[in-house]
């Protein structure tokens, strides 16, 4: 498949070593922007903004980014025929990679199997400061040490993936008064929050709301914009969610693979 000049108006991707072109940066920007509801496509916008994703395709039809850390990718199209059309250009085989669809149902139209498809909502930070939390924890950075006691309580990520997140600063613990680990949260490829876990013994103490409200706060300090995805029917984690001042958004992503 033959790749379309980056300097073309209608389609940018990146170059052969899979570096994106500053005008498919610049257009990929400017149509996530004029998205009809631009928050629900702010993990595309993010992860361009801070260096995390590389633009793979971006035409009239939709954007698809790629995420070198992790070697999955994010996409949005303007239509179900639009949503094939932007994965039969992309710069490279997605092969067996993770691809999160801004629309779930162009998932569906794209031929992922119903069986590959989790649905979630998108939550998104809005205000200027952060939330008012209980600061009865101590919250810091943890480090590659405590790889085991991350991946003990946290099946959503494959230990690899635990291990270079650790690595790159991503995970926080909190501790209470005696020093022990109570829970922990970080981030995904993407940027957006995740990986909150509250040890057994140490639940219904409020201690996820401030794993997350000092997330939220240390985004915002970056001049980030603070969002999560919370999978279809955890009522618990949507509740959390709204409790902290965040806005669920009302269209369905998914994740596929």
């Amino acid at each position: 498949m033959s790749r379309v000049d980056a300097g073309s108006p209608e389609c940018c991707v990146g170059d052969e070593n899979g570096m994106p072109a500053a005008p498919a940066v610049r257009e990929a920007l400017e149509r996530l922007a004029a998205w009809t509801d631009p928050r629900e496509v702010v993990s595309m916008t993010e992860s361009l903004r801070f260096g995390r994703a590389r633009v793979d395709h971006v035409s009239a039809d939709g954007v698809l980014l790629y995420l070198p850390s992790s070697q999955n990718y994010l996409h949005a199209a303007v239509d179900d025929a639009a949503a094939r059309r932007v994965l039969a250009g992309a710069a490279r085989e997605l092969g067996d990679s993770v691809v999160l669809f801004a629309d779930a149902d162009h998932a569906v139209a794209c031929g992922y199997a119903e069986e590959s498809v989790t649905r979630y909502r998108v939550c998104v930070y809005e205000g200027a400061e952060p939330p008012s939390v209980r600061g009865s924890l101590r919250i810091e950075r943890l480090g590659v040490e405590w790889l085991d006691a991350v991946a003990a309580q946290y099946d959503g990520l494959p230990r690899e993936d635990i291990l270079r997140h650790l690595a790159d600063g991503w995970v926080y613990g909190g501790f209470d008064a005696a020093g022990d680990l109570v829970g922990f949260i970080g981030e995904h490829d993407e940027g957006t929050i995740g990986m909150l876990e509250v040890l057994a013994r140490y639940r219904r103490r409020g201690y996820a709301r401030e794993l997350e409200g000092a997330a939220i706060a240390r985004m915002l300090a970056a001049g980030r914009v603070p969002q999560g995805q919370v999978v279809l029917g955890n009522e618990p984690s949507f509740a959390l969610q709204r409790s902290l001042g965040m806005t669920v958004l009302p269209g369905v992503q998914c994740w596929v693979c």
